[in-house]
């Protein structure tokens, strides 16, 4: 078996000073997770590019794995034309509901 030889060049040692140099000097840190609910919440998600069909299996799998933290997931389905104009509707109402959007570019496109 032959020994690997691990080679760096200049360009990759500083480009690697300069990064830890930048992080020096902003003062940049490493930064903490939000604090988890002190209860169950619950979460609404949208579906407008049919991407709930591979990943509802993994949110359900979830909120069963962790009770403490999710009490119920509640699935929309719509079209991506339809998506800008529900969220406009719950902004225009002061309550927006949708927690999470499940879209593809056509979704992203349809928003713009």
């Amino acid at each position: 078996m032959a020994k690997q030889r691990f080679t760096i060049n200049r360009r990759a040692l500083l480009g690697g000073a300069a990064g830890l140099a930048a992080l020096k000097a902003t003062g940049a840190r490493a930064q903490q997770s939000p604090a988890l609910p002190k209860s169950p919440v619950a979460i609404n998600v949208i579906d407008v590019g049919g991407a709930l069909a591979l990943m509802q299996k993994a949110f359900d799998a979830y909120r069963q794995a962790k009770p403490e933290l999710v009490s119920r997931i509640t699935y929309v389905k719509a079209t991506a034309p339809e998506l800008a104009g529900k969220i406009k509707a719950q902004q225009d109402a002061g309550r927006v509901d949708l927690d999470m959007v499940l879209a593809g570019s056509d979704g992203l496109a349809a928003g713009l």
